[in-house]
């Protein structure tokens, strides 16, 4: 019964969030949508070449789109959004342990490191839905971060198209 709860209480928090995606959009959030629609491809593709998450982002939602004359291709677009959800690095931190009889002790764990998490790419992934179906309400505008916000990343959507 205790298992089925602490699931329940899981299943809330995460659907909240789910919920509340859109509501503190930043715009270092959305820099990589920015650069999928302002920075040339071949600028894109070389920081890809060394390994930038946020390039290699930016890039997948060019050819997840077809954005900068590009031909859409959701087979590219998959691989470079799989590479950009690759932790870049490990840190080790300590943790402490509690037993049972009392005593206490620590371990180390390696701790991954995201240049894009998946909050953000949730939070991209929502707005460029949004301005590839072309809606403009509010709540529409909230997700890509606000009004302003919204009609910039509109007005290029519809450039780099």
């Amino acid at each position: 019964m205790r298992g089925h709860a602490t699931a329940g209480v899981l299943a809330i928090l995460f659907l909240s969030s789910c919920a509340t995606v859109g509501e503190g959009v930043t715009g270092a959030m959305l820099e990589p949508l920015e650069q999928a629609l302002t920075v040339p491809v071949s600028d894109l593709t070389d920081r890809v070449s060394q390994g930038e998450a946020r390039a290699q982002y930016a890039l997948s939602l060019v050819y997840r789109y077809g954005l900068q004359g590009q031909a859409a291709s959701r087979e590219k677009a998959d691989r470079l959004q799989r590479a950009a959800r690759e932790p870049r690095r490990f840190d080790t931190v300590s943790k402490p342990i509690h037993y049972g009889d009392g005593s206490r002790g620590s371990y180390l764990m390696e701790q991954p490191h995201y240049d894009v998490t998946l909050f953000e790419m949730l939070a991209i992934d929502r707005c460029a839905e949004a301005l590839n179906a072309g809606k403009s309400d509010e709540a529409t505008q909230r997700k890509c971060g606000g009004a302003v916000r919204f009609d910039r990343l509109k007005a290029l959507w519809r450039a780099g198209r």
